[in-house]
């Protein structure tokens, strides 16, 4: 939601306060019951975007650098193990790929960190008896990177997940400001003239409402 959208709600919340204030005043005319009923079905679809937006961009990024950090050291624990492996058994390629220290993973972007991550799974787990009999590794040990490794595909595919809802409500946020500005510029401003002689204190408030502040 940019700053100018965030000027639009507060207006559109203004604009629709000040008619619910004053309700009895228009209630017994059936257009101006549907239009304010038609602006406050919009309104409340931008307030549940909001907090979409909201919730897509907060606690969970700081979480899943915590998640990363606590993988990375673990990978490269297990890149150590599996670099032994590979030199006993002269595999170089091996021995290349499972050289990235903690700092190296952690500078890795979050796609490529994640093949690396599941690369190292697929040797200990071919390869488990070696590890587990010929350099004694405990079981324990491997289970638990493969399930810190399960956690952190889990939280990043969450993260991607809200970041597509997080783009719909972007779109849906615009789409329905326009649709309240529509229904505010076309429909309620026009009827609300009924009142401009016969309740100036309302006509007046609902206009001032109406204003977009730029604060």
């Amino acid at each position: 939601m940019n700053r100018r959208e965030k000027m639009q709600f507060n207006m559109i919340t203004a604009s629709k306060n000040k008619l619910r204030e004053n309700e009895s005043k228009w209630n017994h005319i059936p257009l101006f019951v549907e239009k304010v009923g038609a602006l406050e079905t919009k309104a409340n679809l931008i307030s549940g975007d909001i907090k979409k937006q909201w919730k897509a961009n907060t606690k969970i990024f700081d979480v899943k650098d915590e998640l990363k950090h606590d993988l990375a050291l673990m990978a490269d624990s297990m890149n150590d193990v599996a670099e032994v492996r590979a030199n006993i058994v002269g595999d170089i390629d091996l021995a290349h790929q499972m050289r990235e220290s903690k700092s190296d993973l952690l500078r890795l972007p979050d796609t490529i960190f994640t093949q690396h991550t599941e690369t190292i799974k697929m040797e200990l787990v071919s390869n488990k008896e070696f590890y587990t009999e010929t350099l004694k590794i405990p079981a324990e040990t491997l289970d638990a990177f493969y399930k810190k490794n399960e956690e952190w595909k889990a939280y990043t595919a969450k993260i991607n997940s809200d970041r597509g809802n997080s783009r719909e409500a972007t779109q849906a946020i615009k789409r329905n400001i326009n649709e309240v500005l529509d229904i505010l510029n076309n429909d309620i401003d026009n009827l609300m003239k009924i009142f401009r002689h016969t309740d100036p204190d309302f006509y007046n408030g609902y206009i001032a409402a109406r204003t977009i502040i730029d604060n």
